[in-house]
């Protein structure tokens, strides 16, 4: 066996633990509360593109996670940038609640092969009931513009995960 049957399909990177939202079932605030929530470096970036290098099949993917992922955009556009330049062809994409998506953003990943994971609970009333910005305002509209636009520019049918809990199971 060669090593490169060894070598990873897919690598998950945190890439922030802050958050735009406070979803009320949130893990990461539950367990983090009283910690700082920080974001990936450029230095650390640099160090996960030199794993990946060695590690991740060459039509490997790497996708971007965190509390919201797109709270640190400059550092995924960071990575996709750097490791264009060295010659890569990884595929990329992200986990996120849609928010912090806007037009420029989305085209500009549009152009990358970039896939999303869109955190969406279900109809308005029912997705606010828990994906709630800190004031405890609804998320919705901002989430649906988001979605939207990943529909309009990228793929019109992306992948929706969605958080059933029992105050929305009904909805």
């Amino acid at each position: 066996m060669s090593n490169a049957q060894f070598k990873l399909k897919e690598l998950t990177t945190w890439v922030t633990s802050e958050c735009d939202l406070r979803c009320k079932y949130c893990f990461v605030y539950k367990l983090n509360e009283n910690q700082p929530h920080g974001k990936m470096t450029k230095e650390t970036a640099d160090q996960l593109i030199k794993f990946a290098d060695q590690n991740l099949q060459p039509d490997g993917n790497i996708w971007f996670f965190g509390a919201e992922p797109f709270c640190n955009y400059d550092i995924i556009r960071y990575i996709i940038e750097k490791s264009k330049e060295t010659g890569h062809k990884w595929k990329f994409g992200a986990t996120t609640n849609c928010t912090l998506l806007t037009e420029e953003i989305i085209q500009w990943l549009g152009k990358q092969n970039f896939g999303f994971n869109c955190s969406i609970d279900g109809l308005k009333d029912t997705h606010n009931t828990n994906r709630v910005y800190p004031d405890s305002s609804g998320s919705w509209n901002d989430a649906w513009r988001g979605l939207s636009l990943i529909r309009k520019y990228i793929n019109p049918n992306p992948q929706v995960r969605w958080t059933v809990t029992p105050s929305t199971v009904k909805g």
